[in-house]
């Protein structure tokens, strides 16, 4: 637990040649910024600088790849950080309600375990240059913007690795039977709800019924969720469902944060709000399905954003054409499509709840 985060973390705190307190200061005189996440399933390493000074700041980002010096004092800062922040983190019901909800959804899979205070104790840093070497190599490189064909060669013959990198590749999370956990805080003045299931895969052929359901149900401002739960029954100030997908699973999520005492009254509302999904008008349909599709638009409308969606095409291994694809489906769904998805994946009785307060 956490070897990935601090290994990741360390790469920026120092290298052989360069202390943390000089990348830091190279970065800034160049303008650049450098991105650092350790997710579910990839690590990223981002670099986002201008044109001009990308031939710069290029070899200190090889330093940070190959030399990371791991030096202890410096690791040592970044676990009191984290551990602080987790601990802050852990007096926060939304927190814990997530916390909950994936661990009733994915069990004792990598996707339903949360790190604790005891993990970040354990890290040495002679575990993590063992998980650099034997895990930290470059699978995939993204490159986006104006590149100079100079820049562009130098990438490609210096990012090449001859040693493929040992992948750690779990097995496909078990699909739990929806549990309730109802996690007491006597003196908490909120209570976090978390609601969630699996949901099917991307490639099957109700996924864009699916989506387009969820999205009507909680994924804008003037969905059922948000006009029913927070406008006319005031239980709530945002409420939200989400579909969201890893490499080996995915989770259908609702999330709210309500005042103690009408935690079960939200419960029920959003239990409602469920079973009648499916009766809904074409208007209703047609609204949601416009600003889905928009949504979808809106997120290649940069480089950058363009440049996730690749990078979520390559590392999920979808089809190229996928988010197109996906565009045309939403747009030739009828009502008896999303009515059928509504009434099959919507049920209260498939979600797993877990609530903190």
């Amino acid at each position: 637990a956490l070897v990935a985060h601090f290994t990741t973390t360390m790469l920026e705190k120092g290298t052989r040649k360069h202390s943390a307190e000089a990348i830091s200061a190279i970065l800034d005189f160049y303008s650049a910024h450098l991105e650092l996440s350790a997710g579910y399933d990839y690590t990223n390493v981002g670099l986002v600088c201008l044109t001009q000074n990308l031939n710069k700041v290029l070899p200190l980002l090889l330093e940070m790849l190959r030399e990371p010096s791991f030096d202890e004092s410096e690791l040592r800062i970044s676990k009191e950080i984290f551990a602080q922040n987790l601990q802050i983190n852990l007096e926060k019901n939304s927190f814990v309600a997530g916390q909950h909800i994936r661990k009733l959804i994915f069990g004792n899979h990598p996707y339903g375990t949360s790190p604790a205070i005891e993990s970040v104790e354990s890290i040495e840093s002679g575990v993590l240059e063992k998980f650099f070497k034997e895990k930290f190599l470059p699978e995939y490189i993204f490159i986006s913007g104006k590149i100079d064909p100079a820049d562009l060669k130098f990438i490609q013959a210096e990012f090449h690795s001859p040693v493929s990198p040992t992948l750690l590749v779990p097995a496909s999370p078990a699909v739990q039977k929806p549990a309730t956990d109802y996690f007491k805080k006597p003196n908490s003045v909120q209570s976090s709800i978390r609601m969630g299931r699996q949901p099917i895969d991307r490639m099957h052929p109700d996924f864009t019924g699916l989506v387009l359901a969820n999205h009507m149900l909680g994924g804008f401002f003037g969905s059922r969720l948000m006009k029913n739960i927070r406008e006319e029954k005031g239980l709530t100030y945002g409420i939200y469902s989400a579909v969201q997908h890893m490499q080996y699973a995915g989770i259908h999520s609702i999330g709210a944060d309500v005042n103690k005492e009408n935690l079960e009254a939200a419960l029920e509302a959003i239990n409602d709000e469920l079973r009648n999904l499916p009766d809904f008008s074409q208007d209703e349909l047609t609204t949601a399905r416009h600003h889905l599709i928009g949504s979808i638009q809106l997120d290649v409308n940069t480089i950058f954003s363009a440049a996730e969606k690749i990078k979520s095409i390559f590392l999920n291994k979808l089809p190229e054409n996928y988010f197109s694809t996906e565009i045309i489906q939403i747009d030739k769904l009828d009502m008896k499509d999303v009515k059928r998805c509504a009434e099959t994946y919507f049920a209260p009785e498939q979600f797993s709840v877990a609530t903190v307060g």
